[in-house]
């Protein structure tokens, strides 16, 4: 399914026991005013979803901004109320280190690869 939000287009499937959102054409995810729109729209589809896992894939995307960040933490914070939780998948290697040094790789569940569904 797509799925289009503020300019940004959601591609969404079933992953083994995941919920999988792919973000192509998302190269950098800066600061933005529809970035909260954004993880809302993404909890939105998660819910609906029965999955107890959310995975981003980032295959596409080779900036962050620390508004996104924030929003992806809130995000994982939301998804453990519900006893779900978030994956940051295909993290570009510049990204991952930056996530490895503030640790933020641990709690957003990130890997530079996409595990295989199951």
């Amino acid at each position: 399914m797509t799925a289009q939000l503020c300019g940004w287009s959601l591609e969404t499937e079933e992953y083994g026991d995941a919920f999988l959102i792919r973000m192509p054409g998302a190269r950098h995810l800066l600061e933005d005013s529809h970035l909260r729109n954004l993880a809302e729209e993404m909890y939105r589809l998660f819910s609906y979803s029965g999955r107890k896992i959310l995975a981003l894939d980032f295959s596409a995307v080779d900036f962050l901004h620390s508004d996104a960040l924030d929003q992806f933490v809130l995000l994982q914070k939301r998804l453990e109320q519900i006893d779900g939780k978030l994956c940051l998948w295909n993290v570009d290697r510049h990204l991952y280190s930056v996530l490895e040094t503030t640790r933020l790789d641990r709690f957003l569940n990130a890997r530079q690869d996409m595990p295989p569904a199951e």
